[in-house]
C-alpha cells in the first residue's frame, strides 16, 4: 500500500511541476529543434529547476563540465549550452521517473490478488480434472505475529478411496520412534511422530485413534482441547505389506499446555487449515478455521508485488543515466582531441602552401575558413572541430581583433600543444617579421605529419585491444560447442 501511496505522490508531483512550469521559457523552448531536443516537453519542467533553484549554483560550480561544452560547441554560448546539456539529462531522468512511476503503480494496483480466497474466508476448488491450486495467505490473530501459510487448494472430488498399500510389519521401529521427541507414554507434551512408512522399505502404516479428540492422524496435538489433568488416547498402528498386516496398540497419556512458540502456532495454524481442506471435498467452497487455538483469526490474501523492484530500477537507472551523460561528454572530449590531432597537419600544409603562393597570413587564414564553410553548407564534410576554431579566429578577424591577437587566442582556446605552438609561432613571426617564417611552417607541417603517423598506431593497437574481449568470448563458445558433444558421448 505504501508503494502506492509513494508512486501517487510522486506522479502528482510530476503532473504539478509540469503544470506549473508549462509556459515557463515557453517560445525559447518552441524554437529548439525537436530532432536535437526530443525531450524538449520535460525542458520547461528543467529549466525552473535549472535556473530558479539552487540547482544553478551547483550546475555553475562544474567549470571542467563547461571548458569541455565550449571546445565541443564552438562560437556558441558556453553557459546556453551548458544549460541546454542540463536539460536533457534532467528530461532523460524526468522520462525515466514517469516510466518506472508507471510501472510500479500498475504492479502495485495488478496484485490485487488472483481472487482465489473470498471475503468470508473459503476458497472454491477448481473441478475434477482441473488440478490443483496454490495461494499464500496471510494470518492474522490478536497478540500473534502474522505468519504467511502456503495453501494447497486439492481438485474437488466426488468420492474418495482410501489407499491401502501391501507392506509388512516393522514393530520394533514404530516403538521406537512413535513418541517423538516425548520420553515417556505417561508424559505427552509435544507431538506424536505418526509415521506413515519405514524407512528404506516398502512398509506402509496407517493409524486408528480409538478415543480422544485432541490427536490428529499425522501426529498433531490440539493442546488447547485437552484438560487440565491431561487425556488418555488410545490408538492403533496397522503395519501392512501386500496381504499381510500386523497390528500395534499404543496407550498416551497427553497433558495440556498453554503457551506456544512462533513455529508451533505456525504449525497449528497450518494444520488447521489443511483439516478443513480435508473436510467434505465435495463442496464448492473450501472454509477457513475461524478460530485456532482459541484464537479468532483473519485472512488476507498475499501475493508478492515487484513494484518496489521496478521503482528501485528506475531510481538506479537515473542515477545510470546521470553519471553516463558525464562519462559520455569526457568521451566526447577525447574524440575532439584525436580530431583536432588529426587535422592539425593538413591545416599547416594547407596554410604553408598559401603563404608560399603569396598571400598573406590574414588572406590565407580567410581562404581556408571560407573554403571550409561553403563545403560545411553544401553538406560535403561534417562538423570539423579544428577548421571551427579556425572559423571563429577569422571572425575575430573580421570583427577588429587584430591579427596578433586572433592568433594568440586561437592556440590558447584549443589547449593543445601543437595549436598553442602554431599559434604562438605566427603571432611572434607577425610581430618580428615574417623572416623564415616559410621555413619554420615546413618543418612544423612535416613534425605534425609524422606525429599523426605515430598517433594512427596508437589508435590502430587500442581497436586491437578492444577487439580481444570479443574474441575471448567467441573462444569460450566454441570450447562449450566443443566439449558438450564430447561429454555426452562419455
Amino acid at each position: 500500500m505504501w508503494c502506492i501511496i509513494f508512486c501517487s505522490v510522486l506522479a502528482i508531483l510530476m503532473i504539478a511541476g509540469m503544470v506549473y512550469t508549462r509556459n515557463y521559457e515557453k517560445e525559447f523552448v518552441k524554437e529548439l529543434d525537436k530532432k536535437e531536443h526530443g525531450l524538449k516537453g520535460f525542458y520547461p519542467l528543467s529549466l525552473f529547476l535549472i535556473l530558479e533553484t539552487p540547482l544553478r549554483k551547483y550546475m555553475q560550480k562544474q567549470g571542467k563540465q563547461l571548458e569541455i561544452l565550449s571546445l565541443l560547441h564552438v562560437s556558441e554560448d558556453k553557459e546556453l549550452v551548458q544549460i541546454l546539456y542540463w536539460c536533457k539529462k534532467l528530461s532523460m531522468c524526468f522520462l525515466m521517473i514517469s516510466l518506472f512511476t508507471g510501472i510500479s503503480f500498475a504492479t502495485e494496483i495488478g496484485k490485487s490478488g488472483t481472487n482465489l480466497l473470498k471475503e468470508n474466508g473459503y476458497f472454491l476448488r477448481q473441478e475434477k480434472g482441473q488440478g490443483e491450486e496454490y495461494v499464500d495467505i496471510e494470518v492474522s490473530a490478536s497478540e500473534q505475529e502474522k505468519q504467511i501459510i502456503s495453501v494447497t487448494i486439492p481438485e474437488r472430488t466426488y468420492t474418495q478411496e482410501e489407499a491401502k498399500t501391501a507392506l509388512q510389519e516393522a514393530k520394533e521401529y514404530v516403538k521406537e520412534h512413535y513418541l517423538g521427541e516425548n520420553e515417556s507414554n505417561e508424559m505427552v507434551i509435544k507431538d506424536l511422530n505418526l509415521i506413515e512408512r519405514i524407512p528404506n522399505s516398502f512398509i506402509a502404516i496407517s493409524w486408528q485413534i480409538l478415543d480422544g479428540s485432541c490427536l490428529s492422524y499425522d501426529g498433531k496435538i490440539d493442546f488447547m482441547a485437552i484438560p487440565k489433568e491431561g487425556e488418555i488416547v488410545n490408538l492403533m498402528a496397522t503395519l501392512s505389506y501386500e496381504e499381510q498386516e500386523e497390528e500395534l496398540g499404543f496407550r498416551v497419556h497427553i497433558y495440556p499446555k498453554t503457551e506456544f512458540t512462533e513455529k508451533e502456532w505456525r504449525e497449528a495454524v497450518q494444520t488447521a487449515i489443511e483439516e478443513a481442506g480435508k473436510g467434505n471435498p465435495s463442496e464448492k467452497k473450501y472454509t477457513l478455521p475461524a478460530v485456532v487455538l482459541d484464537k479468532e483469526v483473519s485472512y488476507t490474501e498475499n501475493v508478492e508485488s515487484n513494484a518496489m523492484v521496478f521503482l528501485g530500477i528506475g531510481l538506479v537507472t537515473i542515477v545510470v543515466i546521470w553519471i553516463f551523460y558525464d562519462k559520455d561528454l569526457k568521451n566526447k572530449r577525447k574524440k575532439h582531441d584525436e580530431q583536432m590531432w588529426m587535422d592539425y597537419p593538413d591545416l599547416v600544409n594547407k596554410f604553408t602552401l598559401l603563404l608560399e603562393a603569396g598571400m598573406t597570413v590574414g588572406g590565407a587564414w580567410e581562404k581556408i575558413a571560407c573554403e571550409y564553410l561553403q563545403k560545411k553548407k553544401k553538406g560535403k564534410i561534417n562538423t570539423r572541430y579544428a577548421y571551427e576554431e579556425w572559423c571563429m579566429t577569422w571572425y575575430e578577424m573580421q570583427n577588429g581583433v587584430t591579427e596578433v591577437s586572433a592568433l594568440e587566442h586561437f592556440g590558447k582556446r584549443i589547449q593543445l600543444l601543437p595549436y598553442l605552438k602554431f599559434g604562438s609561432l605566427l603571432s611572434q613571426n607577425l610581430k618580428k617579421g615574417s623572416k623564415g617564417l616559410l621555413e619554420l611552417l615546413e618543418y612544423e607541417a612535416l613534425d605534425a605529419f609524422e606525429e599523426r603517423k605515430q598517433m594512427t598506431k596508437r589508435l590502430a593497437e587500442e581497436a586491437s585491444t578492444k577487439l580481444l574481449a570479443p574474441m575471448m568470448v567467441m573462444l569460450g563458445l566454441v570450447m562449450v560447442i566443443i566439449m558438450i558433444p564430447a561429454m555426452m558421448a562419455l
